[in-house]
């Protein structure tokens, strides 16, 4: 029997959500993304704030959901961390970069994105890996 480890899914799924908070927050990268995106703050302000971050965090907690399932081998937190890194860079990372080639994006552009995830799927992979 598989036994689901909704608590770490929980908190790893809070913690993604507030690193993403913090990483596109104007204090780091927040206005050189909007500006690499191409998008207008005026217009972006506009949209629901209720939907917008509703979703994010329901995907937020479907993408860490599948980390935990990946991990559900009790891996520990060194593993947690490398699996959460691993994935972030040879999963997300590449389908990212796909995209962004297509959409010609800027590799700015391309690094802050792609950071974020890394960093974010690290952290919840470590703290899969702590509270498995």
């Amino acid at each position: 029997m598989v036994v689901v480890p909704w608590l770490a899914i929980l908190v790893a799924t809070v913690a993604s959500f507030f690193l993403g908070a913090i990483w596109y927050s104007p204090a780091l990268f927040g206005r050189v993304w909007m500006q690499e995106a191409g998008l207008d703050e005026q217009a972006h302000g506009a949209r629901s704030k209720l939907r917008l971050y509703g979703v994010t965090f329901l995907l937020t907690l479907i993408s860490t959901s599948v980390l935990s399932f990946c991990l559900s081998i009790k891996p520990g937190v060194f593993y947690g961390a490398i699996a959460g890194l691993v994935i972030g860079i040879g999963w997300v990372t590449t389908s990212i970069g796909t995209n962004f080639l297509f959409e010609n994006k800027s590799f700015k552009h391309f690094l802050i994105t792609c950071g974020y995830h890394i960093v974010r799927f690290l952290i919840a992979g470590t703290i899969l890996g702590l509270l498995q």
